[in-house]
């Protein structure tokens, strides 16, 4: 492995573990303190069936899309996630496959999906519904007003069309329809 693949590979590494475990943990450590501040404790279903099988598929899919999205911003995009923060680490070319042809901000349902689906599981009101409302909001109000604002400078029009295209966060399900061929 060569000196600059495993450099990029420790700068891949280095905040999964930051974002998967350190701060899901604190989070949810937060959560729980506030179910007790806020007297909400009883209000999670008790049943740890039911709340790992409300959580797994979650999980499941928070985690695809939070995976996912990074590997596409760093082989396709050529970049991380963080680029905004550190503009050495910024993408030279706007992704817009994988899951970032369902919504322009795949990294940002997914983590929600993941952390609520850890505060289901461990029983915390807060930490799976609280928390990553207001985390979305946040991430929300931080993507319209710095990061779209940067997209399209560096983009052009380029972005402007994926932008029109493709929705901020919820993905539009749609169901093709067959036109109907009789059988011959």
């Amino acid at each position: 492995m060569s000196r600059k693949s495993s450099r990029s590979m420790l700068t891949f590494i280095s905040p999964a573990f930051l974002f998967v475990i350190l701060i899901p943990a604190l989070l949810v450590l937060t959560g729980v303190f506030l179910d007790e501040a806020l007297r909400l404790e009883g209000f999670m279903v008790q049943s740890l069936i039911l709340r790992v099988v409300v959580s797994v598929p979650l999980l499941i899919v928070g985690g695809y899309l939070s995976v996912s999205s990074n590997i596409y911003l760093w082989r396709v995009g050529k970049g991380f996630a963080w680029g905004d923060a550190v503009t050495s680490d910024e993408t030279r070319v706007l992704v817009t496959k994988g899951p970032y042809s369902y919504t322009r901000n795949p990294m940002v349902l997914g983590y929600t999906m993941f952390i609520s689906s850890v505060g289901i599981l461990v029983g915390s009101l807060s930490a799976a519904l609280i928390i990553p409302l207001v985390m979305l909001v946040l991430e929300s109000v931080w993507i319209k007003f710095v990061e779209e604002p940067r997209l399209e400078k560096r983009f052009g029009e380029v972005y402007l069309n994926y932008k029109r295209r493709v929705p901020f966060l919820i993905p539009k399900l749609s169901i093709r329809r067959r036109k109907y061929e009789p059988s011959p």
